[in-house]
């Protein structure tokens, strides 16, 4: 579809598995994940001390994405600098950007 192999999350709850990340990018039918790599935000003035106990990041690698009007659209704002916000079922009364 295009060369963007990987996308970045800024925020989840810390509380969220590989296997949950992978199983909503299939779930709403964006692509196949290779595997995903978690990072911890990094803490800024304002952060409280337990930040990495609460949130995380996370670089989403895929092998392959499906090819549809969903996917589509979030290739075509990717390339435009611009965000896509998901409402994954894993974790309630929040999105991934």
């Amino acid at each position: 579809m295009n060369s963007i192999t990987s996308i970045y999350i800024p925020r989840m709850s810390a509380n969220v598995t590989e296997e949950q990340v992978i199983m909503e990018f299939d779930k709403f039918r964006i692509g196949e994940v290779r595997r995903v790599d978690f990072t911890p935000i990094v803490k800024r003035p304002g952060f409280g001390a337990d930040v990495d106990q609460v949130v995380k990041s996370a670089f989403v690698h895929f092998r392959h994405y499906y090819y549809n009007d969903l996917t589509l659209e979030i290739m075509r704002k990717i390339m435009e600098g611009e965000s896509h916000r998901i409402r994954p079922a894993c974790s309630t009364n929040e999105y991934w950007i």
